[in-house]
């Protein structure tokens, strides 16, 4: 037996309708995604941003933008397959300057025309290895037209990549915060010989520092953090009396033995006791009597050090001060794990 299905005329009306719908839908989406890849390759540039996002954007920003060389706007790149920053060239000054996650580049040719950043953040490019093209930089919170220029307080953000020369440094004297870290080719802090103040300096995970020479013009930071730093075997190097008067981290500094270079600081100002020490997690540390000195105020961490004997603590005089939360444990004996 045939069976035949009927469908009513109304149903066919309906779904014709429906398929006109869908097939003027289908011409309309295809035009916008025409439209939309136009747009795609020329940079996004919003209120605060001017972002890059692949490499056609950067070879047509001489085309698109001519008389664009000075913006007050953060310069965003984050190409991961981009190769070439030569279409940038007319670039001079920028509110601020991010290069990101661009494994593919290899030097900042391109960029040898930036006379003035407000920051700079340069992070996980492995293999960037020529940072020569912006030595002449001048890194300064603000835009040239800003009413804020020439306070040098801008950031500086430099962490994986391939470099070991950091001329660009050399320019700094003061910054807001400065960090360091993941570069496996530096050797020396030399870069930062000029440095006298900053907010924060981190120093973390480069393995071919074996002491803190390169810092001797350095004066002031509210926070010095040292992190990862393998191959440090000694805090010299920071003049007398610099000044750290926030914040002292020593975190997985395995060749460090002692904290001696310490005696010759200033962690606290006078006016203000440090608000913040932490030591943890250094394999080689047996003496820390150098914080005997450290006027402290609150947050006191001494854990996983696992060479540090009891005797330290007993020696200490700024138990005597009201620390309001310490945490001390997991170093070399069990009952030097609390106060």
């Amino acid at each position: 037996m045939n069976i035949k299905t009927i469908i009513p005329k109304k149903t066919i009306k309906f779904f014709t309708n429906i398929s006109f719908v869908l097939a003027i839908g289908f011409i309309s989406s295809n035009e916008g995604c025409s439209s939309d890849q136009d747009a795609f390759s020329s940079a996004v540039i919003t209120d605060k941003e001017m972002i890059f996002t692949n490499q056609e954007q950067i070879d047509n920003f001489s085309i698109d933008y001519p008389d664009l060389a000075s913006t007050d706007k953060m310069v965003v790149i984050k190409v991961s397959d981009a190769y070439d920053l030569s279409g940038l060239e007319q670039l001079t000054s920028v509110e601020g300057l991010v290069i990101e996650n661009m494994n593919n580049l290899k030097s900042l040719k391109g960029l040898e025309n930036l006379n003035y950043a407000g920051s700079i953040k340069i992070s996980n490019c492995e293999s960037l290895d020529d940072l020569s093209h912006i030595s002449d930089i001048t890194i300064s919170e603000g835009h040239p037209s800003s009413p804020h220029f020439n306070r040098p307080e801008g950031d500086i953000y430099i962490k994986n990549i391939k470099a070991s020369e950091f001329e660009f440094l050399r320019k700094v004297t003061e910054a807001r915060d400065i960090t360091l870290a993941f570069l496996p080719n530096i050797s020396s802090l030399d870069w930062l010989k000029n440095l006298v103040k900053c907010v924060e300096l981190n120093l973390v995970a480069m393995d071919n520092i074996h002491g803190l020479s390169g810092l001797e013009s350095f004066e002031f930071s509210q926070s010095l953090h040292i992190s990862g730093m393998n191959g440090l075997n000694s805090l010299d190097g920071l003049q007398n009396g610099v000044e750290i008067n926030t914040k002292f981290t020593l975190h997985s500094s395995n060749s460090i033995t002692n904290l001696n270079a310490i005696n010759s600081w200033n962690l606290g100002a006078q006016d203000h006791r440090l608000y913040s020490l932490n030591i943890e997690s250094n394999e080689s540390l047996i003496d820390i009597l150098a914080l005997n000195q450290v006027d402290l105020a609150s947050w006191l961490t001494i854990t996983d050090n696992p060479l540090l004997e009891c005797d330290q603590f007993d020696q200490f005089e700024l138990w005597g001060y009201q620390v309001s939360n310490v945490k001390i444990k997991d170093n070399a004996v069990a009952n030097c794990n609390s106060l």
